[in-house]
């Protein structure tokens, strides 16, 4: 894994701030432009809010982190740009409470999963103690076997879900936590050094 200090020379810092910078030619580049939401329950565009999501996930999260937008002079006096640390926070509470029902959502499906694997296990298993009561042959061994392989093999959806699923929800959730709590400054254009 690369050292975390590494991904320093990619943002800027303000004594312990590491600030995440993005550069926009208008106020309107942040939002989804199929959402008719007024300012500030609009959502943000993909490529904004990947670009946020994944700044963030680059450092630990009890890194101090600053959002910086800079935007052209005449647009910094419009209301959507004075409700942008609201759009920015709207946006990552709602993705928090999307992926908290994607998490439920998911650990319903393995509770299903799990039914029906156990379910298919048992019916597996008494299939094999039928069979080894038979006469020894190498098909029974063979089909004995197998019957156990796939019970098991049936029971990978759901083990797999309770063991690992959680993982991704939970760091998702940490980030868009951290994003909700961010300070965020809007710059005029002229602040980042562009002409």
């Amino acid at each position: 894994m690369e050292n975390l200090d590494s991904y320093y020379k990619y943002y800027k810092k303000v004594d312990s701030t590491v600030l995440i910078e993005i550069q926009l030619q208008d106020i309107q580049q942040i939002a989804n432009p199929l959402d008719p939401s007024p300012y500030p329950e609009k959502t943000l565009g993909k490529d904004i809010e990947e670009y946020i999501t994944n700044a963030v996930g680059d450092f630990p999260l009890t890194t101090n982190l600053e959002l910086v937008v800079y935007l052209p002079e005449e647009d910094l006096q419009r209301e959507a740009v004075k409700n942008l640390d609201q759009t920015i926070q709207n946006h990552f509470r709602y993705k928090t409470a999307q992926t908290k029902r994607e998490m439920k959502e998911t650990f319903a499906s393995g509770r299903i999963s799990l039914a029906i694997g156990i379910s298919f296990l048992a019916l597996t298993l008494l299939a094999n103690l039928m069979i080894a009561k038979k006469p020894d042959t190498v098909i029974n061994e063979i089909i004995r076997n197998s019957l156990l392989i796939i019970g098991w093999v049936a029971m990978w959806q759901p083990i797999s879900i309770f063991f690992y699923a959680w993982r991704p929800f939970r760091q998702k959730l940490k980030i868009y936590q951290k994003i909700c709590t961010m300070k965020v400054s809007v710059l005029p254009s002229a602040g980042n050094g562009s002409a």
